[in-house]
């Protein structure tokens, strides 16, 4: 009752490894190695995403070019500190904008619009519409 239990095991296994090993190009029973091609390198499945500290923000469609929008981003940040002055809440907002750029895989965002809101007795906040290209 038990063996033919490991005999199906044992196939079961030795048909997987030779699928892989198929798959891969590889020959594991002769102890051969495959060369690695680009097409299997466990790099190429990745996505790759930018740097978003290297995503630049800008205010002019001018240097735009011909590239294809993303998608539009709005942003509400509030600051934790009610001494934040307006041009630190400007480069917390970008910032902001740059994370969320690089999580649509974007190159370049172009700020549209931007309001900063400072009342006396709450806390300063920025709200930013952007262009994700």
């Amino acid at each position: 009752m038990f063996l033919p239990r490991f005999v199906t095991c044992v196939t079961f296994l030795l048909v997987f490894c030779a699928c892989q090993a198929q798959k891969s190009g590889a020959t594991a029973l002769a102890g051969k190695e495959a060369p690695q091609t680009e097409a299997h390198s466990p790099d190429v499945s990745k996505a790759k995403k930018m740097d978003w500290t290297q995503i630049p923000v800008i205010q002019t469609q001018d240097s735009i070019g011909p590239r294809t929008r993303k998608g539009k981003l709005k942003i509400r940040f509030e600051s934790n500190n009610p001494d934040t002055t307006p041009e630190q809440m400007v480069v917390l907002g970008k910032s902001e904008l740059k994370r969320k750029a690089s999580n649509m895989n974007g190159t370049l965002v172009y700020l549209i619009d931007s309001r900063i809101n400072i009342s006396y007795g709450e806390l300063p906040s920025i709200e930013m519409m952007a262009e994700v290209y």
